[in-house]
């Protein structure tokens, strides 16, 4: 494994954890749930696109990192990697999120329902989504730090989203001013 798989299982985890947060944000009872559904309503057919597209790309990307091919950058193929306490366990799990991706988000198999399936894969509970993307997260830390590598990004856009809110919702005409790109 390159130190350019190392980076891109990094960014997609930094990646798959952004996308949880902005999807969780319009799930969750957050304590300026008014401001955000009133935003939704009213920007309808942009939020009904977004608010999907967030699970849709978390799911994707944090499975991403349970294929099991051996031309996917995985992490199984990080050196040492089931060296790590709970790797296997985690992995297990990883597994059956990676099956439900398949099946359900990604391909959409004829011979499993959504409503089957579900159950079966465990994870029945926005809590059972952020274990897996938290331990997953913590697994790749453990490993990073063994390899002198940098963690996943710490980055949140709990901030901004509820700015974009804020704006929308008192009719301003203008966001935060722009911050440095990195």
């Amino acid at each position: 494994m390159t130190d350019t798989h190392i980076d891109d299982l990094r960014d997609t985890l930094t990646h798959a954890r952004l996308c949880y947060e902005g999807w969780w944000l319009f799930e969750c009872e957050h304590p300026k749930r008014q401001q955000i559904v009133s935003a939704y309503g009213q920007h309808l057919g942009f939020f009904n696109a977004v608010h999907p597209a967030l699970y849709v790309t978390f799911a994707i990307k944090l499975a991403s990192v349970f294929g099991g091919r051996d031309d996917e950058i995985s992490l199984k193929k990080i050196p040492h990697v089931d060296q790590i306490t709970g790797f296997s366990e985690l992995w297990d799990r990883g597994r059956l999120f990676h099956k439900y991706r398949s099946k359900v988000i990604a391909h959409r198999d004829i011979h499993i329902g959504t409503k089957t399936f579900i159950p079966e894969s465990g994870f029945l509970t926005n809590d059972s989504l952020k274990k897996l993307l938290d331990d997953t997260c913590r697994l790749f830390d453990a490993a990073a730090e063994r390899l002198n590598v940098r963690e996943v990004h710490s980055w949140t856009l709990e901030e901004d989203f509820l700015s974009l809110v804020s704006v929308i919702t008192q009719g301003q005409t203008h966001c935060v001013p722009q911050r440095e790109v990195l």
